[in-house]
């Protein structure tokens, strides 16, 4: 039988593994999708601008350079800038944290709100057609890929929250009345 302290050291070197898979993950990921330099300077870019970008963006380095800059990068915190808008990358994910959390709080208490009632449902009608029709449509909702029911609460959902828009100035989603 493993110690606490074994079992710790064992989940962190398991933590890390996992850390490093994803990050080279994207690495590789983001040196597959395309040419960022082609995209930014458009098909008339001469020669020597597409030379330039690529020298101030890091990408003439080869791949094995440019994946240990990457490394170092992320572990003293600096995940880049970004390439369309030429800010730092942190500060535009940290930009739209207020929001992301927002949304998250919300799908939160709508699944838990959501998976209580259906429990407790299927509780007080145990073996019952209402016990199997609240396994069923829980079930349906937890194996429909998540990106699925994003469409469909897109697409159908808008009507529960018509009044509602999103502020960018302030982060928050707030009620607003459209003339008749």
């Amino acid at each position: 039988m493993q110690t606490f302290g074994q079992f710790i050291l064992q989940r962190a070197i398991r933590a890390a593994l996992t850390l490093w898979l994803v990050v080279s993950a994207v690495f590789i990921i983001l040196r597959l999708s395309g040419d960022p330099i082609a995209t930014l300077l458009g098909p008339d870019a001469r020669p020597e601008q597409i030379a330039a970008l690529q020298r101030d963006l890091g990408f003439d380095a080869p791949i094995p350079v440019q994946y240990g800059k990457y490394l170092v990068n992320l572990a003293r915190g600096d995940f880049g800038n970004s390439i369309q808008q030429r800010r730092p990358a942190l500060g535009l994910v940290l930009e739209r944290f207020p929001a992301t959390a927002q949304l998250a709080a919300v799908a939160f208490v709508i699944a838990a709100t959501c998976g209580l009632t259906l429990g407790t449902f299927a509780t007080l009608t145990r073996g019952s057609i209402g016990d199997r029709l609240a396994l069923t449509v829980t079930s349906v909702f937890q194996s429909a890929p998540a990106f699925f029911l994003g469409i469909l609460l897109t697409r159908r959902g808008h009507h529960l929250f018509r009044g509602a828009r999103y502020d960018r100035a302030g982060g928050n989603f707030r009620a607003t009345h459209r003339a008749a």
